[in-house]
């Protein structure tokens, strides 16, 4: 790749490496996952209204997993209560099917040619007994229960705290929960990115397979180059920005550019490595807030055309 933070040229790669299709892998295990997560998310949070004695109608948050704030939480008889439930549902589903999430990434990072291509025979070479790695519990837990408690609490705070009500200050609102969901856009790369190193990590590293499934586990190949060992949460965030690879800062390059001083690059790849993918990610987060933001100025306006019909029938008669 010429410019490998460049998704035209990322998308091009793959095309004249793996053919047209291989932009397409691992779409019918994304598929799966997505339903068999949005299913267990609605069931986790039925079970727990249930056994701590909260109306399903409280609980029954929508878009839980979604990159916006849900306002509906500030409707909730105990909206505590539903922030935690909702995060706990999310955690305990992410964990459940961490399997099937590991074998989703192994399908998109292997060639076609490498087999198994099927789920359900690639779940089995990461655990004949459907048992999530213990080195995926960790990172699973927090990838998956901070950014949906910062989705499901945001409205709160900006209702108790702010004083300001998506109905009386769309604007505001808007805004905020724009601003919100680009700080959980900021703990989320991170964290997956570390979260898709550990998953990789147990076909290529020797350390995450136990005896009993070394047998049913091979070396892979990627299509990219095989990366580091993953090493734990902190350890393999602190190894990206200052041991692996080498990275130059915009001064250093502005510099070398012209010709005040010879490029000078340095060991790690900076923090920029824990963010792969953010401008994809950004990008996606304007368009579903734009869209939401402009869905919201067009329900205004109805709004108040209704009224002002309403207030010229009432003079009438």
């Amino acid at each position: 790749m010429k410019n490998p933070h460049s998704l035209m040229d990322a998308l091009s790669a793959l095309s004249s490496n793996s053919s047209a299709l291989a932009v397409w892998k691992g779409t019918n295990s994304t598929f799966i996952y997505s339903v068999l997560l949005r299913t267990s998310e609605t069931f986790f949070r039925s079970f727990l209204a249930a056994v701590f004695g909260i109306a399903e109608n409280d609980i029954a948050l929508t878009a839980t997993s979604t990159s916006l704030s849900d306002s509906t939480v500030i409707s909730s008889v105990f909206p505590l209560a539903t922030v935690l439930i909702a995060t706990a549902a999310t955690t305990l589903s992410a964990l459940l099917l961490a399997p099937i999430d590991a074998a989703r990434t192994r399908l998109i990072l292997t060639p076609s040619t490498q087999e198994p291509r099927s789920l359900l025979a690639t779940v089995r070479t990461l655990s004949p007994a459907y048992l999530t790695p213990t080195h995926l519990i960790p990172i699973t837990f927090l990838t998956s229960s901070i950014p949906t408690f910062i989705a499901t609490s945001t409205p709160l705070l900006l209702k108790q705290y702010l004083s300001i009500d998506p109905a009386t200050n769309p604007t505001s609102w808007s805004l905020l929960t724009f601003l919100t969901s680009a700080i959980d856009l900021t703990i989320k790369f991170p964290l997956e990115t570390v979260l898709r190193r550990a998953q990789i990590a147990t076909w290529t590293s020797p350390q995450f397979s136990p005896p009993s499934s070394q047998s049913r586990r091979k070396a892979i190949k990627t299509i990219v180059p095989v990366p580091q060992a993953y090493r734990g949460i902190l350890p393999t965030m602190w190894g990206i920005i200052r041991d692996e690879g080498y990275s130059e800062s915009q001064r250093d390059r502005t510099a070398a550019l012209m010709g005040k001083a010879p490029r000078r690059k340095r060991k790690g790849q900076g923090v920029e490595g824990l963010y792969r993918g953010w401008r994809v990610g950004l990008w996606g987060l304007v368009g579903i807030w734009g869209t939401s933001f402009v869905g919201g100025l067009q329900s205004g306006s109805e709004a108040a055309s209704v009224e002002a019909g309403a207030g010229l029938h009432g003079g009438k008669f």
